[in-house]
This record gives structure tokens, sequence and C-alpha cells, in this order.
């Protein structure tokens, strides 16, 4: 279907049951206009890391896959997400914090490289 197409490139698809100019002109201009002028980054890896002890076991999401512990987008946006399974391995050391980092490498329209890193302490 043409979903698989959007899927995997990092798109995406709408749908206008019945479309009539006059009715929904407006819902696909602005559509149009959001997908037109976001920022977007492609050719993008992500990688979460965490703490001993914790374990990430899946990603859940449309991407793709070369290495078991990277996510591999075609374009990633502000509107796109990513769930990732954390799994409790082992035991946590008592009163210590629990880290996780995701780093995502990307390329902009300008066609730099850039690496965006955010780390959460729980």
């Amino acid at each position: 279907t043409l979903s698989q197409m959007s899927r995997f490139t990092g798109g995406q698809l709408y749908y206008y049951p019945g479309f009539q100019g006059d009715r929904d002109q407006y819902k696909l201009h602005v559509e149009l206009t959001r997908n037109l002028t976001r920022k977007t980054g492609f050719e993008a890896v992500m990688r979460v890391r965490c703490s001993k002890g914790l374990k990430v076991v899946d990603y859940l999401g449309n991407y793709t896959s070369r290495v078991a512990t990277d996510v591999d987008l075609a374009a990633i946006d502000a509107d796109k997400s990513i769930a990732v399974l954390i799994q409790h391995e082992d035991k946590l050391p008592e009163a210590s914090t629990a880290y996780f980092q995701c780093a995502l490498l990307y390329t902009t329209t300008s066609a730099e490289r850039r690496l965006r890193v955010q780390t959460l302490a729980l």
C-alpha cells in the first residue's frame, strides 16, 4: 500500500475521503504548508543509552535498522516520534540516579552534519 512508502521514507500520508476542493482546500493548504516549512533532518541515526542495570530492548516506530542498537531514519522532524522499550536487567544501586541518553546524528537541509544529544536523569 501507499503507507509503506511514507513509513520507510519518514514521510506522511493524508486521507481526504470524498475530496471536494471547496470543503477540503483549507485543510490541504495547512497540511501542505506544515510539510514544506518545518525543519527536517535527513539521513539520521539515533541511539539510546542507559545506566548500568537497565537495557534498551526495542524501538517502536517507523524506521529501519541496519544495526540492532541504532535507529536509521530517512527523515526526522518535530512531528515524528520513536518509543524506546527499557528493561530492568540488574539491581540498581540504592538511592542512585538512572541516566538515559539519546544521541541523534543527522544532516540539515544546508548539508551540515549535526549531533544532538539529550540526557535525562531520574
